[in-house]
Protein backbone atom coordinates (compact mmCIF):
# COMPACT_ATOMS: atom_id res chain seq x y z
CA UNK A 1 0.00 0.00 0.00
CA UNK A 2 3.02 2.53 0.97
CA UNK A 3 4.83 1.81 -2.62
CA UNK A 4 1.49 2.15 -4.74
CA UNK A 5 0.33 5.58 -2.94
CA UNK A 6 3.89 6.71 -3.55
CA UNK A 7 4.42 5.37 -6.82
CA UNK A 8 0.72 7.24 -7.38
CA UNK A 9 2.60 10.50 -6.41
CA UNK A 10 1.57 10.73 -2.64
CA UNK A 11 4.17 11.54 -0.17
CA UNK A 12 4.67 8.82 2.32
CA UNK A 13 5.73 8.60 5.65
CA UNK A 14 6.05 5.21 7.64
CA UNK A 15 6.24 4.94 11.41
CA UNK A 16 7.61 1.58 12.20
CA UNK A 17 10.21 0.37 14.66
CA UNK A 18 13.90 1.21 13.95
CA UNK A 19 14.98 -2.54 13.12
CA UNK A 20 12.46 -2.22 9.72
CA UNK A 21 14.27 0.79 8.73
CA UNK A 22 17.08 -0.62 6.47
CA UNK A 23 14.06 -2.51 4.79
CA UNK A 24 11.91 0.14 4.30
CA UNK A 25 15.03 2.48 2.48
CA UNK A 26 16.15 -0.47 0.39
CA UNK A 27 12.50 -0.38 -1.29
CA UNK A 28 12.33 3.86 -1.48
CA UNK A 29 10.25 4.37 1.54
CA UNK A 30 11.04 7.19 4.15
CA UNK A 31 10.70 5.49 7.91
CA UNK A 32 10.52 7.23 10.67
CA UNK A 33 10.90 6.19 14.31
CA UNK A 34 8.03 4.62 15.84
CA UNK A 35 8.56 1.72 18.71
CA UNK A 36 9.46 -0.33 20.83
CA UNK A 37 8.91 -3.57 18.42
CA UNK A 38 6.48 -5.78 19.12
CA UNK A 39 8.87 -8.82 19.97
CA UNK A 40 11.85 -6.66 22.19
CA UNK A 41 8.41 -5.04 24.31
CA UNK A 42 6.60 -8.76 24.79
CA UNK A 43 10.23 -10.19 25.90
CA UNK A 44 10.70 -7.39 28.39
CA UNK A 45 7.38 -8.49 29.82
CA UNK A 46 7.65 -11.71 29.70
CA UNK A 47 10.66 -11.17 32.05
CA UNK A 48 9.18 -8.30 34.28
CA UNK A 49 6.12 -10.21 34.82
CA UNK A 50 6.55 -13.71 34.71
CA UNK A 51 10.57 -13.75 35.56
CA UNK A 52 10.85 -16.02 31.47
CA UNK A 53 13.86 -15.28 29.30
CA UNK A 54 11.60 -16.59 26.46
CA UNK A 55 8.60 -14.58 25.81
CA UNK A 56 6.10 -15.80 24.29
CA UNK A 57 8.15 -18.71 22.86
CA UNK A 58 8.64 -19.79 26.10
CA UNK A 59 6.85 -22.99 27.60
CA UNK A 60 6.79 -21.32 31.07
CA UNK A 61 3.75 -19.47 30.19
CA UNK A 62 0.41 -20.40 30.54
CA UNK A 63 -1.95 -19.92 27.98
CA UNK A 64 -3.74 -18.02 30.24
CA UNK A 65 -0.56 -15.97 31.39
CA UNK A 66 0.21 -15.52 27.52
CA UNK A 67 -3.12 -14.39 26.45
CA UNK A 68 -2.65 -12.20 29.29
CA UNK A 69 0.54 -10.29 28.23
CA UNK A 70 -0.50 -10.09 24.99
CA UNK A 71 -3.92 -8.40 25.49
CA UNK A 72 -1.80 -5.94 27.66
CA UNK A 73 0.96 -5.13 25.39
CA UNK A 74 -1.09 -5.19 21.97
CA UNK A 75 -4.36 -3.31 23.80
CA UNK A 76 -2.82 -1.21 25.95
CA UNK A 77 0.74 -0.97 26.65
CA UNK A 78 1.82 -0.25 23.35
CA UNK A 79 -0.77 2.01 21.70
CA UNK A 80 -0.35 4.39 24.49
CA UNK A 81 3.50 4.65 23.86
CA UNK A 82 3.11 4.94 19.95
CA UNK A 83 0.32 7.39 20.13
CA UNK A 84 2.47 9.78 22.73
CA UNK A 85 5.48 9.42 19.60
CA UNK A 86 2.66 10.26 16.57
CA UNK A 87 0.89 12.66 17.80
CA UNK A 88 3.90 14.76 17.02
CA UNK A 89 4.71 12.78 13.61
CA UNK A 90 1.47 13.73 12.79
CA UNK A 91 1.76 17.63 13.58
CA UNK A 92 4.61 17.97 11.63
CA UNK A 93 4.07 16.11 8.46
CA UNK A 94 0.64 16.79 8.61
CA UNK A 95 -1.19 13.94 6.61
CA UNK A 96 -4.35 13.72 4.56
CA UNK A 97 -4.73 9.80 5.59
CA UNK A 98 -3.53 7.82 8.35
CA UNK A 99 -3.15 3.73 7.54
CA UNK A 100 -2.44 1.87 10.48
CA UNK A 101 -2.42 -1.82 10.80
CA UNK A 102 -4.61 -3.67 12.46
CA UNK A 103 -3.76 -4.02 15.87
CA UNK A 104 -1.68 -1.05 15.93
CA UNK A 105 -4.25 0.70 18.01
CA UNK A 106 -1.72 3.59 18.91
CA UNK A 107 -1.71 5.07 15.19
CA UNK A 108 -5.68 4.72 14.81
CA UNK A 109 -5.76 6.79 18.61
CA UNK A 110 -3.22 9.56 17.49
CA UNK A 111 -5.17 10.13 13.97
CA UNK A 112 -8.68 10.46 15.86
CA UNK A 113 -6.69 12.79 18.58
CA UNK A 114 -5.34 14.76 16.05
CA UNK A 115 -8.45 15.00 13.65
CA UNK A 116 -6.74 13.04 10.88
CA UNK A 117 -8.77 10.49 9.11
CA UNK A 118 -7.59 6.70 9.22
CA UNK A 119 -8.19 3.65 7.48
CA UNK A 120 -7.55 0.52 9.11
CA UNK A 121 -4.95 -1.83 7.12
CA UNK A 122 -5.86 -5.64 7.71
CA UNK A 123 -2.92 -8.44 8.08
CA UNK A 124 -5.51 -11.63 9.25
CA UNK A 125 -8.44 -13.19 9.35
CA UNK A 126 -10.85 -11.16 11.60
CA UNK A 127 -13.37 -13.40 13.66
CA UNK A 128 -14.37 -13.32 16.94
CA UNK A 129 -12.16 -15.65 19.64
CA UNK A 130 -11.43 -15.56 22.99
CA UNK A 131 -7.52 -13.69 22.63
CA UNK A 132 -8.94 -11.45 19.94
CA UNK A 133 -11.92 -9.85 21.99
CA UNK A 134 -9.14 -9.81 25.20
CA UNK A 135 -7.26 -7.58 23.12
CA UNK A 136 -10.16 -5.65 21.73
CA UNK A 137 -11.47 -4.78 24.94
CA UNK A 138 -8.33 -3.64 26.34
CA UNK A 139 -8.01 -1.53 23.29
CA UNK A 140 -11.84 0.24 23.67
CA UNK A 141 -10.40 0.86 27.31
CA UNK A 142 -7.50 2.68 26.58
CA UNK A 143 -9.38 4.41 23.44
CA UNK A 144 -12.36 5.47 26.47
CA UNK A 145 -8.54 6.77 28.17
CA UNK A 146 -7.33 9.19 25.21
CA UNK A 147 -10.53 9.77 23.59
CA UNK A 148 -13.00 10.58 26.21
CA UNK A 149 -15.70 8.41 27.69
CA UNK A 150 -18.20 9.49 25.08
CA UNK A 151 -15.96 7.96 22.44
CA UNK A 152 -17.93 4.57 21.22
CA UNK A 153 -16.72 3.20 17.83
CA UNK A 154 -19.79 1.44 15.69
CA UNK A 155 -16.85 -1.38 14.56
CA UNK A 156 -14.94 -3.17 17.05
CA UNK A 157 -12.19 -4.74 15.24
CA UNK A 158 -11.26 -1.18 13.64
CA UNK A 159 -12.42 0.59 16.00
CA UNK A 160 -14.94 2.93 13.71
CA UNK A 161 -12.94 2.71 10.65
CA UNK A 162 -13.07 1.28 7.58
CA UNK A 163 -10.65 -1.94 7.06
CA UNK A 164 -8.91 -3.23 3.97
CA UNK A 165 -9.15 -6.29 4.02
CA UNK A 166 -6.06 -8.57 2.33
CA UNK A 167 -7.35 -12.17 3.23
CA UNK A 168 -9.15 -14.13 0.42
CA UNK A 169 -12.65 -14.58 0.84
CA UNK A 170 -12.20 -18.76 1.34
CA UNK A 171 -9.94 -18.22 4.35
CA UNK A 172 -11.87 -14.72 5.99
CA UNK A 173 -14.01 -15.10 8.67
CA UNK A 174 -17.50 -15.87 7.66
CA UNK A 175 -19.10 -12.96 10.01
CA UNK A 176 -17.02 -10.31 9.24
CA UNK A 177 -17.45 -10.89 5.15
CA UNK A 178 -20.42 -9.35 4.99
CA UNK A 179 -19.53 -6.11 7.29
CA UNK A 180 -20.26 -3.15 5.94
CA UNK A 181 -16.80 -1.66 6.77
CA UNK A 182 -15.17 -4.29 4.86
CA UNK A 183 -13.16 -3.19 2.04
CA UNK A 184 -11.23 -5.85 0.20
CA UNK A 185 -8.08 -5.45 -1.44
CA UNK A 186 -5.91 -7.71 -3.13
CA UNK A 187 -2.51 -8.42 -1.68
CA UNK A 188 0.73 -8.14 -3.09
CA UNK A 189 4.16 -8.70 -2.12
CA UNK A 190 6.80 -5.65 -1.25
CA UNK A 191 9.97 -8.36 -0.46
CA UNK A 192 12.83 -7.53 -3.10
CA UNK A 193 14.99 -10.68 -3.22
CA UNK A 194 18.84 -9.55 -3.58
CA UNK A 195 20.02 -11.05 -7.42
CA UNK A 196 23.07 -11.83 -5.56
CA UNK A 197 21.39 -13.91 -3.14
CA UNK A 198 23.28 -17.04 -3.09
CA UNK A 199 20.05 -19.01 -1.15
CA UNK A 200 17.26 -17.51 -3.12
CA UNK A 201 19.82 -18.23 -6.20
CA UNK A 202 19.91 -22.07 -4.84
CA UNK A 203 16.24 -22.19 -4.30
CA UNK A 204 15.58 -21.74 -7.92
CA UNK A 205 18.08 -24.19 -9.15
CA UNK A 206 18.02 -27.70 -7.73
CA UNK A 207 16.63 -30.67 -9.10
CA UNK A 208 14.63 -31.98 -6.49
CA UNK A 209 11.31 -31.07 -4.15
CA UNK A 210 11.55 -28.42 -2.44
CA UNK A 211 10.83 -27.64 1.16
CA UNK A 212 10.18 -24.26 2.76
CA UNK A 213 10.01 -24.31 6.62
CA UNK A 214 9.38 -21.31 8.77
CA UNK A 215 8.04 -20.54 12.31
CA UNK A 216 7.87 -16.68 11.34
CA UNK A 217 9.87 -13.61 12.88
CA UNK A 218 8.03 -13.21 15.93
CA UNK A 219 7.29 -16.79 17.33
CA UNK A 220 10.17 -18.47 16.06
CA UNK A 221 11.11 -21.24 18.25
CA UNK A 222 14.47 -23.54 18.21
CA UNK A 223 12.75 -26.54 19.98
CA UNK A 224 10.01 -26.55 16.75
CA UNK A 225 12.57 -26.13 14.01
CA UNK A 226 14.70 -28.44 15.52
CA UNK A 227 12.13 -31.21 15.26
CA UNK A 228 10.85 -30.41 12.38
CA UNK A 229 13.73 -30.30 10.45
CA UNK A 230 14.93 -33.81 12.04
CA UNK A 231 11.63 -35.26 10.25
CA UNK A 232 11.89 -33.29 7.03
CA UNK A 233 16.13 -34.25 6.82
CA UNK A 234 14.52 -37.98 6.67
CA UNK A 235 12.40 -37.33 3.38
CA UNK A 236 13.72 -37.34 -0.41
CA UNK A 237 13.31 -33.72 -0.49
CA UNK A 238 15.68 -30.46 -0.31
CA UNK A 239 14.95 -28.14 2.77
CA UNK A 240 15.49 -24.33 3.42
CA UNK A 241 14.57 -23.49 7.12
CA UNK A 242 14.56 -19.49 7.80
CA UNK A 243 14.97 -19.54 10.92
CA UNK A 244 13.55 -15.66 11.84
CA UNK A 245 15.92 -13.44 14.28
CA UNK A 246 15.30 -14.87 17.81
CA UNK A 247 16.84 -18.17 16.76
CA UNK A 248 20.51 -18.21 16.59
CA UNK A 249 22.22 -20.50 13.47
CA UNK A 250 25.20 -21.95 15.51
CA UNK A 251 22.88 -23.63 17.72
CA UNK A 252 21.70 -25.77 15.08
CA UNK A 253 25.30 -27.35 14.94
CA UNK A 254 25.46 -30.50 12.44
CA UNK A 255 22.12 -30.76 10.34
CA UNK A 256 21.39 -32.80 7.54
CA UNK A 257 23.10 -32.49 4.02
CA UNK A 258 19.77 -31.83 2.54
CA UNK A 259 18.61 -29.15 5.13
CA UNK A 260 20.36 -25.26 4.52
CA UNK A 261 19.31 -22.96 7.27
CA UNK A 262 19.02 -18.87 7.26
CA UNK A 263 18.39 -16.50 9.44
CA UNK A 264 15.93 -14.62 6.62
CA UNK A 265 14.68 -14.65 3.11
CA UNK A 266 12.01 -12.75 1.58
CA UNK A 267 9.10 -15.12 0.79
CA UNK A 268 8.70 -13.84 -2.50
CA UNK A 269 11.97 -15.62 -3.29
CA UNK A 270 11.19 -19.01 -2.47
CA UNK A 271 7.50 -19.53 -2.45
CA UNK A 272 7.68 -19.73 -6.57
CA UNK A 273 9.85 -22.30 -6.26
CA UNK A 274 8.38 -24.27 -2.76
CA UNK A 275 6.37 -27.70 -3.26
CA UNK A 276 5.90 -27.82 0.35
CA UNK A 277 5.35 -24.90 2.85
CA UNK A 278 5.71 -25.70 6.52
CA UNK A 279 4.58 -22.73 8.72
CA UNK A 280 3.03 -21.64 11.77
CA UNK A 281 -0.23 -20.23 10.58
CA UNK A 282 1.12 -17.08 10.33
CA UNK A 283 -0.71 -14.17 8.25
CA UNK A 284 1.87 -13.57 5.73
CA UNK A 285 3.18 -17.27 4.97
CA UNK A 286 -0.21 -18.49 4.34
CA UNK A 287 -1.19 -15.63 1.82
CA UNK A 288 1.64 -16.61 0.06
CA UNK A 289 1.53 -20.25 0.34
CA UNK A 290 -2.27 -20.33 -0.72
CA UNK A 291 -1.22 -19.26 -4.54
CA UNK A 292 -1.09 -23.35 -5.15
CA UNK A 293 1.69 -24.52 -2.55
CA UNK A 294 1.00 -27.44 -0.89
CA UNK A 295 0.74 -26.29 2.77
CA UNK A 296 1.10 -27.97 6.66
CA UNK A 297 0.77 -26.26 9.53
CA UNK A 298 2.57 -26.93 12.89
CA UNK A 299 2.04 -25.71 16.51
CA UNK A 300 3.09 -22.61 17.58
CA UNK A 301 2.95 -20.58 21.13
CA UNK A 302 0.86 -17.38 20.53
CA UNK A 303 -0.53 -18.99 17.04
CA UNK A 304 -3.03 -21.65 18.05
CA UNK A 305 -6.43 -19.96 17.49
CA UNK A 306 -5.74 -18.91 14.22
CA UNK A 307 -4.05 -22.40 13.36
CA UNK A 308 -7.32 -24.13 14.29
CA UNK A 309 -9.53 -22.07 12.56
CA UNK A 310 -7.49 -22.29 9.54
CA UNK A 311 -7.59 -26.05 9.38
CA UNK A 312 -11.46 -25.40 9.11
CA UNK A 313 -11.23 -23.33 6.49
CA UNK A 314 -8.50 -24.77 4.59
CA UNK A 315 -5.62 -23.23 3.01
CA UNK A 316 -2.92 -24.44 -0.05
CA UNK A 317 -3.78 -27.00 -2.05
CA UNK A 318 -3.66 -30.09 0.36
CA UNK A 319 -3.37 -27.96 3.62
CA UNK A 320 -2.56 -29.86 6.53
CA UNK A 321 -1.77 -29.69 10.51
CA UNK A 322 1.34 -31.70 11.83
CA UNK A 323 1.49 -32.23 15.10
CA UNK A 324 4.19 -31.94 17.51
CA UNK A 325 5.52 -33.72 20.86
CA UNK A 326 8.30 -34.84 22.71
CA UNK A 327 8.13 -38.20 20.39
CA UNK A 328 6.98 -37.10 17.45
CA UNK A 329 10.09 -37.30 14.78
CA UNK A 330 8.50 -40.21 12.90
CA UNK A 331 4.67 -38.39 13.31
CA UNK A 332 6.30 -35.39 11.78
CA UNK A 333 8.21 -37.00 9.16
CA UNK A 334 5.02 -39.27 8.11
CA UNK A 335 2.47 -35.80 8.50
CA UNK A 336 4.68 -33.85 6.33
CA UNK A 337 5.14 -36.62 3.47
CA UNK A 338 1.23 -37.25 3.94
CA UNK A 339 0.80 -33.78 3.43
CA UNK A 340 3.10 -34.23 0.34
CA UNK A 341 0.80 -36.89 -1.23
CA UNK A 342 -2.91 -35.71 -0.34
CA UNK A 343 -4.27 -33.42 -2.94
CA UNK A 344 -0.95 -31.31 -3.53
CA UNK A 345 -0.64 -30.48 -7.27
CA UNK A 346 2.53 -32.86 -9.16
CA UNK A 347 5.96 -31.44 -9.31
CA UNK A 348 5.77 -29.53 -12.64
CA UNK A 349 2.21 -29.27 -12.28
CA UNK A 350 0.33 -26.01 -13.30
CA UNK A 351 0.79 -23.53 -10.40
CA UNK A 352 -0.81 -20.17 -12.32
CA UNK A 353 -3.63 -18.16 -12.35
CA UNK A 354 -6.00 -21.29 -12.08
CA UNK A 355 -4.28 -22.57 -9.50
CA UNK A 356 -4.37 -19.20 -7.17
CA UNK A 357 -7.82 -18.53 -7.99
CA UNK A 358 -8.97 -22.05 -7.22
CA UNK A 359 -7.20 -21.83 -3.85
CA UNK A 360 -8.72 -18.79 -2.67
CA UNK A 361 -12.11 -19.66 -3.85
CA UNK A 362 -13.18 -20.34 -7.52
CA UNK A 363 -11.58 -16.71 -8.22
CA UNK A 364 -13.03 -14.94 -6.14
CA UNK A 365 -10.34 -12.61 -5.50
CA UNK A 366 -10.65 -11.32 -8.73
CA UNK A 367 -13.35 -8.94 -8.02
CA UNK A 368 -10.68 -7.18 -4.95
CA UNK A 369 -8.45 -4.16 -6.34
CA UNK A 370 -4.90 -4.10 -6.88
CA UNK A 371 -3.22 -1.40 -4.38
CA UNK A 372 -1.87 0.10 -7.57
CA UNK A 373 -5.49 0.55 -8.65
CA UNK A 374 -7.37 1.82 -4.99
CA UNK A 375 -4.21 4.62 -4.78
CA UNK A 376 -5.40 7.11 -7.44
CA UNK A 377 -2.81 9.43 -8.89
CA UNK A 378 -1.80 12.57 -7.06
CA UNK A 379 -3.33 15.63 -8.50
CA UNK A 380 -1.74 18.13 -10.10
CA UNK A 381 -1.32 21.27 -8.32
Amino acid sequence: MALAASEAGHEVVFATAETRHAALRSVGLRPVAAGPSVEETFHFFARQSYGVTEGLRSGELSEHQRNDLIAFVTGSFLPRRLTEQLLPVIADFAPDLVVWECYNFGAAFAAKLSGTPSLCHGICRITSFDLHDHIVSAARNTGVELLGPDWAPDWGHSLGDRLLDIFPPSLQGLDFLAAEYRLELRPESAEAANPGDPVAAWAGTRPRPLVYLTMGTVFGSEQVLRQAVRGLGELEVDVLVATGPKVRLDTFGSVPENVRLTSWIPQSAVLPHADLVVHHGGSGTTLGSVAGRCAATVPAPGRRPFRQRRRRVGGGRGATSVGRGPDSRNDRGRGTGAAGRRGCPPRGGPRGRGDREDAVGQGDRRAARRPRAVMSPHPAG
